[in-house]
């Protein structure tokens, strides 16, 4: 067991959030019943990637905040806990809260990317009047960027198919955060029901067999498509994606069910 004079918890609410959206963070401080202090600062390293609102609230009176903005595009918020006095021991927990907004770009222009994390640390440093000097303490919070959500489903779905018949696979990526990288859809079809090598892997639009979806809104064209016999799969490289808002890459997939196949009942392959 640990005992300090001061005891201080960071949080973030929303801790799962995307670019554009406020963040509140509150900071719990608790005071021993010995520690009263005449000297408590707190620095909070708000990283690149937020900018600071404001909205700055304590429960104890007098305690200020003054936001500094880095060339690195981090913000240093001060807080002086003494400002308006001695911060008494034994006191009632204190909290303190502000909020910040999660930008769409970092300081350098590279876009804020889907599960990225951003780190919020604190550091305090406090007197006490019964003569402790520099003592610490410190804590942190952390807010994720929403991961994209990949979906497949079966567009024409019917309880048997016949060798022969085209059956048509709809992949959807989501991007809550508008911005990712390195996009890249491998779709495995298992043997013997499909050969993904006879999929039209030149040609991508309107009447062929790789084409956008009525879902999409992203509106991107593929860098390149390949198949693979060995895997029987089938990947499409995509451009890297940075917008402001919320995005959706989907195509339809039209694949014929083998010849040498018997009628059964087809499952999503994997993607």
């Amino acid at each position: 067991m640990v005992v300090e004079h001061v005891s201080i918890q960071k949080s973030a609410s929303p801790g799962l959030a995307s670019p554009g959206e406020t963040i509140t963070f509150s900071v719990n401080i608790q005071v021993s019943e010995f520690a009263e202090s005449n000297n408590f600062q707190i620095e909070d390293a708000i990283p690149d990637g937020y900018t600071y609102i404001g909205n700055f609230t304590s429960s104890l009176p007098g305690v200020t905040a003054t936001p500094t903005v880095n060339g690195d595009g981090s913000t240093t918020l001060d807080i002086n806990m003494t400002a308006g006095g001695n911060v008494p021991g034994g006191a009632p927990q204190i909290t303190l809260t502000y909020q910040a907004s999660i930008d769409q770009v970092f300081n350098n222009a590279a876009p804020i990317l889907a599960s990225d994390s951003l780190t919020n640390s604190i550091s305090s440093q406090y007197d006490l009047t019964a003569g402790a000097l520099s003592c610490q303490e410190g804590s942190s919070a952390t807010v994720d960027i929403r991961p994209v959500a990949i979906t497949k489903e079966i567009v024409n779905p019917q309880a048997s198919y016949q060798p022969g018949e085209t059956v048509t696979y709809r992949l959807t990526m989501t991007i809550p955060s508008g911005d990712t990288r390195n996009i890249v859809f491998t779709d495995f079809f298992p043997l013997p029901v499909f050969d993904a090598t006879t999929i039209d892997s030149v040609n991508f639009g309107p009447g062929f067999d790789v084409r956008l979806s009525p879902l999409d809104n992203a509106g991107l064209t593929p860098i390149n498509m390949t198949t693979s016999g060995a895997t029987n799969s089938l990947t499409i490289n995509w451009p890297d994606l940075s917008t402001a808002v919320t995005q959706t890459i989907s195509v339809d997939i039209d694949v014929d069910i083998s010849t040498d196949a018997k009628p059964a009942r087809i499952n999503s392959p994997s993607l």
